[in-house]
């Protein structure tokens, strides 16, 4: 697995604020959903709620939201859900400036403020064999899939044509070339390099058990 940290590709997170998001909250749907599966430390999930808290700060939007952050590790989510947001200080050279408001500055760490943490639930799932998520406007998946082999990428991301609802996207790891077994469900969007990826065709519900409403 990739090493998590804050803002990975802030190009990424800057389209995500500038061009996604936009698109996200054209439905009048009263919560958005964000899954965040193979999470490492916590990093990514985090920086994608300062990106989600702030672009509604700044347009006025009232809604609620939740971003669900799994692991298979049960010893990695208990960390993270002790730390509360908390990081080493040095973290926060990788955040850009406009989201250090969310933070709180102490001697030696940072923190993410309630109104940015309260969102973020954490739980343990197996990405590849445990029950998934459905219906989410967002998934965050920047940690995994490049250290998989082809054939759990396909079956990963086949569960994502499932998981992400109709108009939904897939974020990846940049330059991420799909399994031509996907390449009729997701459509590649966006300006950069194989990153984000708009759900055109739902998969096969029926094919794909296990899968949980969120």
């Amino acid at each position: 697995i990739h090493k998590s940290e804050f803002f990975k590709n802030p190009e990424t997170y800057e389209e995500l604020r500038t061009k996604i998001l936009p698109k996200i909250f054209e439905d009048n749907k009263e919560r958005i959903h964000v899954w965040v599966p193979a999470c490492g430390t916590g990093e990514e999930a985090f920086s994608f709620a300062l990106v989600l808290h702030d672009f509604m700060q700044e347009n006025n939007i009232q809604r609620d939201y939740i971003i669900n952050v799994q692991s298979s590790h049960n010893e990695m989510i208990k960390s993270m859900i002790l730390k509360k947001g908390h990081y080493p200080l040095e973290s926060l050279e990788k955040i850009p400036e406009r989201y250090r408001q969310y933070l709180e500055i102490k001697r030696d760490e940072l923190a993410l403020k309630h109104e940015v943490t309260s969102k973020v639930i954490f739980s343990t799932g197996n990405l590849i064999t445990g029950a998934r998520l459905f219906g989410m406007d967002i998934v965050l998946c920047q940690n995994i899939l490049p250290a998989l082999k082809r054939s759990f990428q396909i079956g990963i991301l086949q569960k994502m044509t499932v998981a992400v609802r109709a108009k939904g996207f897939l974020i990846a790891e940049g330059d991420t070339v799909l399994p031509e077994e996907v390449e009729e469900n997701f459509k590649k969007t966006g300006e950069v390099d194989n990153c984000f990826f708009e759900l055109v065709k739902r998969g096969d519900v029926g094919k794909h058990l296990g899968l949980v409403a969120s």
